[in-house]
C-alpha cells in the first residue's frame, strides 16, 4: 500500500518473509512489494480471483495457494483477539467485521452482540444468502441477540462482489430490524456494508477505511 506516495513496508515485509517459505528472498521481496502497491490491503489480496493474481509477476498458484493461508491465519487472529467481557473501539469492530467477511463468496448477515455496558459478547451468523442478494430478518438477528441477552447489537452485511453501493432495501431492513429490536427493549448500534475494500454505514453511507 502506498502513504503519501510511499510503499507501506511493514505489508511489504511481512509477505515478503512469509513468500520467501516459497520462493528466493530476493524474488519474495519484489512480488511482495508489487502486490502491496496494487491490492493495498491483505484482505483485498485474498478476494483477487487467481487470473487477476496471476497477472503479479512471480506469481503462480502455488503462491497464490500460500498467500489465500496467510489471509485466512490473519483473519482468525483477528478474530480470536476478540474476547468476551471487553470494550472495543470502532476501529477495532471495522476490523474484525472485515476479518469475519474474509473470503465469503455469497452475501452474510452477521450479528455482533454487547452487554449493557457495551462490551462484546459474542458473533453470531443470522443470515445466508447468494453471490448478490440476501433477505435480512429482523426475527433472526432478534432470537440471536435475546440468546446472548444482548442490550444492543450492531449488524452487518458484505457484497462478496465487491459493489460499495447501499440500496433502499438495505436501509428500509435497518428500519425493519431497529422497530423489532427496540420492541424488546435492545439497540441498533449500527448496520455497515462491508466490501474487499471499504466498511460503510448504511444509513450515514460514511467511508469508514479502505
Amino acid at each position: 500500500m502506498e502513504k503519501n506516495g510511499k510503499i507501506d513496508f511493514p505489508l511489504v515485509d511481512y509477505l515478503a518473509t512469509y513468500l520467501s517459505f516459497y520462493m528466493p528472498s530476493e524474488r519474495a521481496w519484489q512480488v511482495a512489494s508489487a502486490l502491496a502497491n496494487r491490492y493495498g490491503t491483505l484482505y483485498v489480496m485474498a478476494a483477487a480471483s487467481e487470473s487477476d493474481l496471476l497477472d503479479v509477476p512471480g506469481m503462480n498458484p502455488h503462491s497464490i495457494a500460500a498467500l489465500r493461508l496467510l489471509a485466512a491465519i490473519h483473519s482468525r487472529r483477528t478474530v480470536d483477539r476478540f474476547k468476551k467481557g471487553r470494550a472495543y473501539t470502532e476501529r477495532q469492530i471495522r476490523e474484525l467485521l472485515r476479518a469475519l467477511f474474509l473470503g465469503r463468496r455469497y452475501e452474510t448477515l452477521i450479528c455482533l452482540s454487547f452487554d449493557k455496558e457495551g462490551k462484546f459478547i459474542a458473533t453470531d451468523t443470522v443470515g445466508d444468502g447468494t453471490i448478490n442478494l440476501l433477505d435480512i430478518a429482523p426475527r433472526r438477528v432478534l432470537d440471536a441477540a435475546v440468546e446472548r441477552r444482548a442490550k444492543s447489537v450492531i449488524i452487518a452485511h458484505n457484497h462478496p462482489k465487491g459493489a460499495a453501493d447501499i440500496s433502499r432495501d438495505d436501509r428500509a431492513a435497518t428500519d425493519r430490524v431497529r422497530s423489532v429490536l427496540e420492541a424488546a427493549g435492545i439497540s441498533l448500534v449500527d448496520h455497515y456494508l462491508v466490501t474487499d475494500e471499504l466498511c460503510l454505514r448504511v444509513e450515514s453511507e460514511d467511508e469508514l477505511g479502505k
